[in-house]
């Protein structure tokens, strides 16, 4: 049985690029074809279209690839139509899809090949802290739904030099094993790509930081996280066969090292959530540093205005909300609290509003409504309301006054 191919495969890999038409087309008949893969609405863009995410495989641990947040970087996007297809179809992975669900959304702007920029004229690639617009707010609900453990952001860049560039998570908030996996990750491709006869190099010289950028996000919201670019000439597509193909190697290499390395991946995961967030690092952008918050604060009150105004976030991150002694809290506590730091700390330059720092956790009412003033110690043991607390493994007790 032939399967369906892509507008730009059926050109024999040749420029011009699959159209929407040409993508709903094949999409419609890939899932009559194979029924393993199934579609569901993600969300819906800034110009009301659908956002499609595709899922395959019948494991509980989830992968995601997202490709064209920017209009005109299709070579992304032809990979990732192509491989589901195959990752599905293969029998070289059925073992693999046993453990693990995949999930694809090749087009997150489902509206233009053209323009870098949405409707809105925002850089999706900025705003998967923020979530002003419906494309990254959809890619977004489905990490909240899924809770993948290995996210790929799929680009291409007109800035590289070589013919393949990656980025590793770089933010400093994220949890260690995870950005020690995500290095672990690029190596891998890079490893992969050389090792076909192509040019590899450190995408912009390492130095995407910032939560906005997707593959950081990743790791904030407890993934391993990993960008890939293939080299893009915005003038010409005669070399359009050629990007296809750099992406093809990169994504089977990722799915590959995900097979070797899921047990040690999804037990880091496990590791980083519930962390208590006691120090952050509030930067943005390609910054090499940003304002160091150190103790960092529990929550931040807020006015009903600011709520509104991250009404958004609170929804799709799960951020909680809640009436203390000062008024609303929006905490920042547990998994999403690196999230809440930059949306509301006055020292983000990620904030969406201006929260008042709290650090008085005794009146905050964060463990209900006791009374008496109870503190958080690293002991697993949650938090405990105590005159006197035992310190270390030597010694007498010793006494905590609130």
């Amino acid at each position: 049985m032939a399967l369906p191919e892509t507008g730009f495969e059926e050109r024999g890999l040749v420029a011009p690029w699959t159209t929407f038409p040409e993508e709903a087309a094949y999409v419609d008949a890939l899932l009559a074809e194979v029924p393993g893969i199934t579609r569901f609405q993600a969300g819906t863009g800034e110009t009301g279209l659908p956002i499609w995410c595709y899922r395959f495989g019948t494991g509980s641990t989830h992968i995601m690839f997202v490709g064209q947040q920017h209009g005109p970087e299709l070579a992304a996007r032809e990979a990732l139509l192509s491989r589901m297809r195959d990752w599905a179809t293969d029998p070289a992975w059925e073992s693999y899809l046993s453990d693990v669900t995949v999930l694809v959304i090749p087009t997150a702007r489902p509206d233009s090949q053209e323009d870098r920029d949405n409707a809105n004229g925002v850089n999706l690639n900025r705003d998967h802290m923020q979530l002003t617009q419906g494309e990254t707010v959809a890619i977004q609900q489905v990490i909240s739904d899924y809770a993948p453990d290995v996210i790929v952001d799929v680009h291409e860049g007109a800035n590289i030099t070589n013919e393949y560039a990656t980025s590793k998570m770089l933010n400093p908030n994220i949890h260690d094993g995870l950005s020690s996996l995500s290095a672990d990750l690029e190596s891998a491709v890079k490893s992969a790509i050389e090792g076909d006869g192509f040019t590899w190099e450190a995408y912009q010289g390492w130095n995407i930081t910032g939560p906005e950028f997707f593959s950081n996000a990743a790791g904030v919201r407890h993934a391993v996280g990993l960008l890939l670019e293939s080299r893009r000439r915005p003038s010409t597509n005669d070399d359009a066969g050629d990007r296809w193909l750099w992406h093809t190697i990169a994504l089977d290499a990722v799915l590959g090292w995900h097979a070797s390395n899921r047990v040690d991946v999804a037990a880091a995961v496990d590791a980083s959530r519930g962390v208590e967030v006691g120090r952050v690092e509030l930067v943005t952008g390609t910054s090499a540093s940003g304002t160091v918050v150190d103790p960092a604060p529990y929550g931040y009150v807020i006015s009903s205005a600011d709520e509104a105004v991250l009404a958004e976030p609170i929804s799709v991150f799960g951020l909680t909300v809640s009436d203390a002694v000062q008024g609303r809290i929006l905490y920042a506590t547990a998994d999403v609290g690196v999230i809440a730091h930059y949306l509301a700390s006055p020292d983000s330059p990620q904030r969406l509003v201006d929260g008042a720092p709290l650090f008085d956790v005794a009146q905050s009412g964060l463990f209900g409504d006791d009374p008496y003033p109870k503190y958080r110690i690293n002991a697993g043991d949650g938090p405990v309301g105590a005159v006197m607390v035992r310190l270390g493994t030597v010694g007498g007790p010793v006494t905590i006054w609130p």
